[in-house]
């Protein structure tokens, strides 16, 4: 099993930050490669820009501990396993989000490494606005 594993400083609050990232149905928001997200019971269901179709099971999404933790059940790529975690730390005055990504097969990881710097890029970007 292959790990990513990046953090990015927010100009913003935790516990602004978080409120951003909990909001788990509302992904698209902020992530440029989905037209769009909703929940539907415990699992995000994303559609992806150009066609095609993620499913993420929340398996936790914890106030207390900032923390979101989430697998992937559907998907146009094939995973033996998938978990990621994205965690809100406060940083001063600021937030420092982390996002570890765990993946099998191992030779996906560099496939999703753009996926996971992209990501925290483009949350920074949504929250800093």
């Amino acid at each position: 099993m292959a790990e990513i594993s990046n953090s990015i400083r927010i100009e913003r609050s935790a516990d602004e930050v978080w409120k951003v990232v909990s909001d788990a149905g509302n992904i698209a928001d902020w992530v440029p490669i989905l037209a769009s997200s909703r929940m539907e019971g415990d699992s995000r269901v994303c559609e992806l820009e150009g066609g095609g179709r993620l499913v993420e099971r929340i398996l936790r999404n914890d106030d207390a501990a900032r923390t979101i933790e989430y697998d992937i059940t559907e998907s146009p790529l094939t995973f033996d396993d998938y978990l990621a975690t994205v965690r809100v730390d406060d940083d001063g005055d600021a937030a420092l989000v982390t996002w570890t990504m765990r993946i099998e097969p191992a030779e996906m990881a560099e496939m999703m490494r753009p996926v996971n710097e992209g990501g925290l890029a483009a949350l920074k970007e949504y929250c800093e606005r």
